[in-house]
């Protein structure tokens, strides 16, 4: 009796999760293949954020749950200036976010 139930439960679960896939999927389609190997780059060609270096150069440390990137060389790229007006999300703000803020003021 108790083995039922389990089995009766279990059916009851898939059939839920079919009856939810069988009417989501018309509205979605269904989902295209994925193209991997499609990169322009290689991550290895790819330029690095903080030096402007190939990233083949790099060392990259993974032995701890935080990873470091050791930069081949003590050149920096120049930061992005930080005095720009931000959105209300502390996002840079929109060309036509700053023209409606300097309307009003």
């Amino acid at each position: 009796m108790v083995k039922e139930d389990a089995r009766r439960k279990e059916n009851g679960y898939a059939h839920f999760f079919e009856w939810v896939d069988s009417k989501l999927s018309p509205a979605f389609g269904e989902s295209a293949p994925v193209a991997y190997g499609d990169a322009e780059r290689p991550a290895a060609q790819s330029e690095c954020p903080i030096c402007g270096h190939v990233m083949a150069e790099h060392q990259i440390e993974r032995s701890t749950l935080n990873t470091v990137v050791e930069c081949p060389t003590g050149e920096r790229l120049p930061l992005k200036p930080d005095n720009e007006p931000l959105d209300e999300f502390g996002m840079p703000a929109s060309a036509e976010r700053r023209e409606k803020v300097a309307r009003r003021h």
